[in-house]
């Protein structure tokens, strides 16, 4: 196995390091040409267009006249991968994420817990005896309930999903047990991240999610890099609804977006 070591911006990184973040900046930008992407990663053309053939090989990008294109779809299907895939990427970020988000926890709270590859791991941070109520449909936060004897367990919805490993609404009617909750802080999961649009791709949670956003008194919004400037299936709430954003990184473009609105950042 060859193994490429490559210094850019005063960071070591592998080959196939390299390749995810020039597959990231693909995504956040959308359409970019091979000459820009030689630039923003230091390499000559040559490099370039092997990387290009390589993550052409994935499906996500298409060739256009002199650069590469983001592939977006429109089906859920397509915006939906599953748990397990989306749990190993950018596992580090999505941790330092995760402990950020515990801090805003405090005893007594009655949280939600979304589901997603990186709200799971909010409760590893938190102490083994704190007293909470959580609302949640996610099957590993619920796992990881059973280990607390403090926190109390509330589970909106009966129905597994395993692509998302969650429990999810289906045809309940006009009420749920979410609508006579009061939650004091809700931490969402996104797919996607536009600069009006918080977005996810599964249909069946898509309710769940409207509810708690209309309950929580706090919401704040976890996301790795690789969410933003991207598109999903189903729109579940305006950025300028959250209170908070945690994150790894945010574009110079969004800056000015979560300023405007008054949601507070938070780059781990």
């Amino acid at each position: 196995m060859e193994v490429l070591i490559i210094i850019k911006k005063g960071k070591i990184t592998m080959k196939s390091i390299r390749l995810e973040e020039e597959e990231k900046y693909i995504h956040r930008k959308n359409k970019v040409t091979l000459e820009e992407l030689m630039k923003e990663f230091d390499v000559s053309l040559n490099t370039i267009r092997r990387d290009v053939k390589e993550l052409l090989k994935k499906g996500k990008i298409k060739k256009v006249y002199g650069g590469v294109e983001s592939l977006i779809g429109v089906s859920e299907e397509k915006y939906l991968n599953n748990y397990e895939s989306r749990s190993v990427n950018n596992i580090f970020e999505k941790k330092r994420i995760a402990q950020k988000a515990s801090e805003y926890i405090n005893e007594g709270d009655t949280i939600f817990i979304d589901s997603g590859s990186t709200t799971v791991s909010i409760l590893d941070n938190v102490p083994m005896d704190i007293s909470l109520i959580v609302v949640t449909n996610s099957l590993d936060v619920i796992n990881k309930i059973s280990n607390y004897k403090n926190i109390q367990l509330v589970t909106p919805a009966s129905f597994y999903k395993s692509k998302t490993r969650s429990f999810v609404e289906w045809d309940i009617g006009e009420t749920n047990i979410i609508d006579r909750l009061n939650i004091d802080k809700c931490f969402m999961a996104a797919t996607s991240v536009s600069k009006e649009n918080v977005m996810n791709a599964s249909s069946a949670e898509y309710s769940i999610k409207h509810k708690v956003m209309a309950r929580g008194e706090k919401k704040y919004l976890l996301l790795d890099d690789s969410k933003y400037n991207t598109t999903s299936f189903l729109t579940y709430a305006k950025v300028k609804e959250f209170d908070v954003v945690i994150t790894n990184f945010v574009p110079d473009e969004y800056l000015g977006i979560f300023e405007k609105n008054g949601v507070k950042v938070e780059i781990v």
